[in-house]
């Protein structure tokens, strides 16, 4: 069953047209499969409020070791840079009285910081070019976040990455391997370069101004990130912003689609049209 917050909605329209729809970008869960992805990528595609706007959807699946290791992390979050520019550049050029806004829809933590690294290549290119452009940043519209953010503790990681592993909090496997897996993440989560780059794509979100409106999409039995996780993240990295909440009882970690896509759905389109969730 699904709730949402009484708050009135405040949301700053996407300017969109017939010929001037969103630019949507995916970004997966640790671990999930491109042909899963791509179902979130089908999502927008059939909204009502878009048919007739020929959105431009991408879906970046977060492979756990592309997500992981720093070096890979470098390839993927370049190719994914590369692809972005090509598609909201290249829309720039063809169309000069209106741009199409871009919306992020981020899975899971690792959704999260694959965006915050985008958006933290950008800022870096930016000043290496001594370029004020901000072509990405100046171009985001609206941020959809599903099951996510929060602040990364071991424990957190470790149900993340056991998760990805195809191990439920339910597995008895899970418990043996929790205490183990956890604290193998305190000293991955201690390294350097890992702090580092976690660091970098956190802060990368502080370029979006507060003013762009944000969906949260949460369940109440997310055993993976919890509902009190997201809510103390959002309190305190975002308290001024512009924040709406859709939140469900029953579903499992970024798993609120599969159980309810009419529910799901009816959230983005309500969002993207400014009506109240």
């Amino acid at each position: 069953m699904a709730h949402h917050l009484p708050r009135a909605f405040t949301y700053r329209s996407l300017h969109a047209t017939a010929s001037n729809g969103p630019i949507i970008l995916v970004f997966g869960w640790l671990g999930g499969s491109e042909r899963n992805v791509n179902k979130y990528a089908e999502a927008w595609t059939n909204l009502p409020s878009l048919k007739t706007q020929r959105p431009k959807v991408v879906a970046f699946p977060s492979p756990v070791l592309s997500t992981l290791v720093p070096s890979m992390v470098e390839k993927r979050v370049s190719a994914i840079l590369d692809a972005t520019r090509q598609l909201v550049l290249a829309e720039r050029e063809h169309e000069v009285t209106s741009r199409r806004p871009v919306i992020l829809h981020v899975m899971s933590m690792a959704g999260y910081l694959s965006a915050g690294w985008l958006l933290a290549q950008c800022a870096c290119e930016e000043m290496e070019r001594d370029s004020s452009s901000a072509w990405l940043t100046r171009s985001i519209g609206a941020v959809v976040c599903d099951s996510s953010p929060a602040f990364i503790t071991p424990d957190l990681a470790a149900r993340g990455i056991l998760t990805s592993l195809g191990l439920s909090r339910q597995n008895p496997l899970t418990r043996t391997l929790m205490p183990a897996a956890t604290a193998a993440v305190n000293v991955y989560l201690e390294h350097n370069i890992i702090r580092w780059r976690l660091g970098q794509a956190l802060a990368a979100w502080g370029t979006i101004p507060r003013t762009v409106p944000r969906l949260i999409l949460a369940s109440a039995t997310d055993a993976v990130i919890p509902l009190r996780a997201v809510q103390d993240f959002v309190a305190a990295e975002w308290p001024q912003g512009d924040i709406h909440w859709r939140l469900w009882t029953d579903a499992p970690h970024v798993e609120i689609l599969r159980q309810d896509p009419d529910g799901y759905m009816d959230s983005l389109d309500a969002f993207v049209q400014g009506r109240r969730i």
